[in-house]
């Protein structure tokens, strides 16, 4: 499953790790422009390949995010929800501060845990 991975350089790099629950994508970098297409690339792999798995997506390396890193992650995001893919998302600070700062993004599938940007903040 190595293809999953992306080749190092450039600025951003995507890990998978796969355990009998879940398949895990580590991101580190910055997600932006200038990486468009190879997160939302990595996760659409990553559906393919779930298995009935739980889709972790670790963001925690992410240094910034920009707008078009933030519309490939809620497109990721939505593309999960649809193929019914159970997910959860744990985001950097820099990834929480920006969906906090639109509005959006809830942290699992199942809807359980914390919104990052409405309701009940000690909801975790």
């Amino acid at each position: 499953m190595a293809d999953l991975d992306t080749p190092p350089g450039g600025s951003l790099a995507i890990k998978h790790d796969l355990t009998a629950s879940e398949l895990r994508l580590c991101v580190d970098g910055i997600l932006d422009l200038s990486s468009r297409g190879q997160f939302g690339r990595a996760v659409e792999r990553a559906l393919t390949r779930l298995d009935g798995r739980r889709l972790v997506i670790d963001l925690g390396g992410v240094d910034a995010i920009d707008s078009t890193g933030l519309g490939e992650l809620i497109e990721s995001l939505t593309r999960c929800d649809q193929g019914d893919a159970a997910w959860t998302l744990l985001p950097s600070q820099a990834v929480e501060r920006l969906l906090v700062l639109v509005g959006v993004g809830r942290r699992r599938s199942d809807q359980s845990g914390s919104w990052l940007a409405s309701g009940d903040p000690g909801d975790e």
